[in-house]
């Protein structure tokens, strides 16, 4: 789940782009553009993103050209500070117009700064693994230098002077064991992949795997979307069986791993939180059907059923503090309603 929601982030970034925007400005500020209810609006929106700072100021508003499926956005962004001697960085929070409501992204760093005769300016998104700013930086600082030239021209790319219109990093995707730097206009750059080496041993600290051209749609090294294209054909195969376990997290103190089985946490609290409704609409319809002649027997089904319903909504709302508002507020509706129902049972069987 969490995996999906960074990949819709990075789609919703790339294809974000505004026609005709300043190549490191992705989203202009176009006063008077929006009117003060859909700021209200885009506003709301991105205070209840999750992971968002609620007091982030609102930097940028702006409409994309006539038939864009994503018309109207809206940039919040923390003041520019100081990553190291070279790099400044800021937090920030897209949200665009889609389909009639206001969607916002997860908060994202971008970092800006001047490396090989380019001025960057991209937004560092992880997608596998815990991430790693400063290896980001340094990946963007690889780019166009002559370790990058001398491995382009070795994986058959023809050697280019990098323009500061086209080539300058927008975004550096991590994904795990690589990193993907993203070049030039949002949704319309170049793409290259890239991998950590040991800068000791080969005075470069990254290496070039592979490399997507747009403008020409070539793909470096040659064959490489052949071969692509080759192993999506193949069956897939059955990994071999790792022994499983459990992923326990104590509340603010991280994840551990302990036991043969395994279960993660946030699934079961929403299977938790689920089985709670479940019990709680049982506990307001099952005692009514029993017999008049059993209406104790029927107010302790009907707290039994409440004292469930109340352990296990309880329960999951001890883990779940961003997501499924709405069905906690049920939880806690349906809690209510299973006591008076109850009580007024139990006052009945008396």
């Amino acid at each position: 789940m969490r995996l999906i929601a960074r990949f819709a982030g990075i789609v919703l970034l790339l294809a974000a782009a505004p026609s005709g925007a300043a190549p490191l400005d992705p989203f202009p500020d176009q006063p008077g553009a929006l009117s003060a209810e859909e700021i209200q609006a885009a506003s709301s929106a991105m205070r209840s993103a999750p992971g968002a700072d609620p007091a982030l100021p609102l930097v940028a508003t702006g409409k994309r050209s006539p038939g864009h499926f994503m018309p109207m956005y809206a940039l919040f962004a923390s003041p520019p500070a100081d990553y190291s001697d070279r790099v400044r960085m800021r937090k920030l929070v897209i949200c665009n117009f889609i389909a009639g409501s206001w969607r916002c992204g997860a908060p994202l760093d971008e970092f800006r700064m001047s490396a090989n005769g380019i001025e960057h300016a991209f937004t560092y998104q992880v997608i596998r693994g815990e991430g790693n700013r400063q290896r980001a930086v340094d990946a963007a600082g690889f780019l166009h230098s002559p370790c990058f030239s001398t491995q382009y021209a070795a994986i058959g790319g023809t050697p280019f002077a990098p323009s500061p219109d086209a080539d300058y990093v927008n975004t550096v995707i991590d994904e795990g064991t690589t990193l993907r730097i993203v070049t030039g206009p949002l949704g319309d750059g170049d793409s290259y992949v890239v991998e950590k080496t040991d800068q000791a041993a080969d005075n470069c600290g990254f290496r070039l795997m592979n490399a997507r051209i747009a403008r020409s749609g070539v793909q470096l090294p040659a064959g490489l979307a052949s071969e692509v294209a080759r192993r999506a054909t193949l069956p897939l195969e059955k990994p071999a069986a790792a022994p499983p376990v459990i992923p326990v997290e104590v509340r603010g103190q991280g994840r551990a791993t302990l036991g043969p089985l395994a279960l993660d946490r946030d699934n079961f609290a929403i299977v938790i939180m689920y089985l709670a409704m479940v019990c709680g609409v049982l506990a307001l319809l099952l005692p009514r059907l029993a017999p008049a002649k059993d209406r104790y027997a029927a107010a302790r089904m009907a707290g039994g059923l409440a004292g469930a319903c109340t352990l296990m909504a309880a329960s999951s709302a001890w883990y779940i503090e961003n997501y499924f508002r709405i069905e906690l507020l049920v939880n806690g509706a349906l809690v209510l309603l299973a006591w008076l129902n109850y009580g007024w049972l139990l006052r009945k069987s008396q």
